[in-house]
């Protein structure tokens, strides 16, 4: 069974959760500057915790006492941390925070944009000189 890609954290990028992190997130971009809670933007919140970075959609965000988490801090602490996955069983082999952000367009903390473009860019395999016909 495909997953749904409306079903993806906002936070991290897993593709797992069972429904949409909050009720209007799949029609609305992210704004990883907004801060939360995030109700007002999205619409109501899953209350689904993720089983990728451990974020709660609803709580964390919106707590009953204590301070709300943006999805961009719990993003660097949780990376600071070393992104142990919540639900360890569930982790895949070789996975990597970086493939996972950059798959689903989400900002690495303390990097600009810009900056994670260019870095992606001199990943790329050089071009072929010559039109790709090697001088003997």
């Amino acid at each position: 069974m495909k997953k749904d890609e409306r079903n993806h954290c906002p936070v991290c990028g897993w593709n797992g959760l069972t429904v949409p992190a909050y009720a209007n997130l799949a029609e609305a971009k992210v704004d990883y500057a907004a801060k939360p809670p995030y109700a007002a933007l999205y619409g109501e919140p899953s209350f689904e915790m993720c089983l990728c970075c451990g974020y709660e959609f609803g709580y964390h965000d919106d707590p009953e006492s204590g301070k709300p988490v943006s999805f961009s801090e719990h993003l660097k602490n949780w990376m600071a941390e070393g992104t142990p996955w919540y639900d360890d069983a569930r982790e895949p082999g070789g996975w990597r925070i970086q493939d996972q952000l950059r798959g689903k367009g989400i900002p690495e903390p303390g990097r600009a944009q810009h900056q994670q473009k260019a870095k992606s860019e001199k990943t790329r395999a050089p071009k072929p000189r010559h039109g790709g016909i090697e001088n003997e």
